[in-house]
C-alpha cells in the first residue's frame, strides 16, 4: 500500500498516485477493492503517517490479510526531521504507537473489530545509532522516547504485525 515507485516484485502495487510500477490507483478511505483474506503480507513503508484515521487503515490492512498474514510498517519516528518538515504527515508516531491496535495499551478508547499480534519494533537510527546505543535505546524505548528522544533523535520505527483471527 502507498508503494510509490518502491513496489517490490511480485507485489501488487496500490497507491493514491499514478507512479511508475502502481498497478491498481486507491484509496483505503472508500475500501481497498481486495477480497478478505486475499494477501498473505501487507506492507505500510512510509504509508500510516499520512493517514487521517490509522484505526480504519490499519482495519483495511487487516481485512484483506489472510489469517496470520504480516503487515509490514516503517514510518519516520516523532523525533526525525522528516516526521514533521513534510506537511502531509498528520500522524507523528513512536515505537508504542500500535500497541492500541494488539491489545496491549492501557487505555482501549474505542473497541476495535480487529486485533493483530506484535511480532516486533525497533527504532533505527543513522550513523548515530552507532556504538551500542541503538541497542540500548531498544532495551530502554520508553526511557528513551521519554527523555532523550530530542537530544539523539531516531529516524524511523518497524513494526511488525501478525493479523490475528
Amino acid at each position: 500500500m502507498g508503494c510509490g515507485r518502491s513496489k517490490l516484485p511480485g507485489a501488487v502495487g496500490l497507491d493514491l498516485s499514478p507512479h511508475p510500477g502502481v498497478d491498481l490507483l486507491a484509496d483505503f478511505r472508500a475500501g481497498l477493492p481486495f477480497r478478505a483474506g486475499s494477501f498473505g503480507q501487507v506492507r505500510l513503508r512510509h504509508v500510516v503517517e499520512h493517514a487521517h484515521d490509522l484505526a480504519a487503515l490499519l482495519g483495511e490492512a487487516h481485512r484483506v490479510l489472510q489469517p496470520g498474514g504480516l503487515a509490514y510498517i516503517l514510518t519516520p519516528h516523532f523525533s526525525a526531521a522528516a516526521s514533521h518538515t513534510d506537511p502531509s504527515h498528520c500522524l507523528h508516531l513512536g515505537l508504542y504507537s500500535f500497541d492500541y491496535f494488539c491489545g496491549l495499551a492501557a487505555d482501549d478508547f474505542r473497541p476495535l473489530p480487529y486485533r493483530f499480534d506484535l511480532l516486533s519494533r525497533r527504532l533505527i537510527f543513522g550513523r548515530g545509532g552507532g556504538l551500542g546505543f541503538s541497542a540500548w535505546a531498544n532495551r530502554h524505548g520508553r526511557f528513551y522516547e521519554q527523555h532523550l528522544a530530542w537530544l539523539w533523535p531516531a529516524l524511523e520505527v518497524e513494526v511488525w504485525l501478525r493479523a490475528a483471527g
